[in-house]
C-alpha cells in the first residue's frame, strides 16, 4: 500500500499480499500456531464465542484500522518506505489476543485482577518497544518513555500479583502438586509478552530484501489486546 494510495480496496488487501515466499509462509505458520492456541484457551475458558467475534475483527476490520494509522505516519514521519504490504499486523493482532487469552486463563485459575493485567501487559509492550528502538529517539524523550512506562508497569504488575485468591492459588496447588509452577503462573503473563515482543520487534530492521515494517507488527500487537480485552467486557457484562 502506497501511502498515496489510489484505490479504496488496497486498504483492505494491502495486508494480505506478500513480496517474498518465505516471509508469507512464516506469517501464515505464525498465523496458524497463534489462532489455534487463541482458539483453544477460549473455548477451554466456555468463550468459543468471543473466539469468533475476535477472529472477525482482527481479519475483516483491523485491516482498514491498521491503514487509517499507517497512511500518516508513512506519509509524515516514515518517509522513506515507498510501499508496505504483508500479512503482519493481522498476525501480530491474534498473538495479541492470545496475550489477553491467557490473561483470562489466569483470571479462572487464579482470580487475578483481569484489569491490572491488561494495563499491566500493555505498558510492557510499549516499554520492550521504546527499549528495541532507543536509538531512533532522542536522550530526553527515551528516557522519559521508559522511566513512565515502567512505573505504570510495575505498579500494575504489583497489583495483578497481588490480586491472585490465596484459596485458588491453594486449590490450583492440591491439584497439580507443582506449588512453584503454581506461584510462578502471574509471573509467566510477563514472560510471554517478552518472548512475543522479542519476535515481533526485531533490533534488526532489514530482512532479506524487504524492510520489516515495525510500526504495523507493533500497532498489530496493541490492538489484539485491547480488542480481546473490549470484548470480554462486553461479554461478561
Amino acid at each position: 500500500m502506497h501511502r498515496d494510495f489510489q484505490n479504496g480496496y488496497d486498504l483492505f488487501l494491502s495486508h494480505y499480499v506478500h513480496e517474498e515466499p518465505n516471509h508469507l509462509v512464516w506469517n501464515i505458520l505464525l498465523y496458524l500456531v497463534a489462532s489455534y492456541l487463541l482458539y483453544l484457551f477460549l473455548s477451554k475458558l466456555g468463550k468459543p464465542r468471543l473466539f469468533n467475534l475476535i477472529f472477525a475483527i482482527n481479519c475483516l476490520i483491523l485491516p482498514f484500522i491498521l491503514s487509517a494509522i499507517w497512511i500518516p505516519l508513512n506519509k509524515f514521519i516514515f518517509t522513506f518506505a515507498q510501499r508496505t504490504y504483508g500479512f503482519s499486523g493481522i498476525v501480530s493482532a491474534f498473538i495479541g489476543s492470545l496475550v489477553f487469552a491467557y490473561i483470562l486463563f489466569l483470571k479462572r485459575k487464579l482470580g487475578i485482577d483481569s484489569s491490572y493485567a491488561y494495563i499491566s501487559s500493555l505498558m510492557l509492550v510499549v516499554s520492550l518497544f521504546v527499549i528495541i528502538y532507543f536509538k531512533f529517539l532522542s536522550l530526553e524523550i527515551g528516557i522519559l518513555l521508559v522511566l513512565f512506562t515502567f512505573v505504570v508497569f510495575g505498579w500494575a504488575a504489583y497489583r495483578t500479583v497481588r490480586s491472585v485468591e490465596e484459596e485458588a492459588k491453594l486449590e490450583l496447588i492440591r491439584y497439580s502438586g507443582k506449588p512453584r509452577l503454581v506461584n510462578f503462573l502471574p509471573f509467566s503473563l510477563y514472560l510471554l509478552i517478552i518472548l512475543f515482543s522479542i519476535n515481533l520487534f526485531p533490533a534488526q530492521l532489514t530482512q532479506g530484501k524487504a524492510m520489516t515494517n515495525i510500526a504495523i507488527h507493533y500497532f498489530g500487537f496493541i490492538l489484539g489486546i485491547c480488542f480481546l480485552f473490549g470484548l470480554a467486557q462486553i461479554y461478561e457484562g
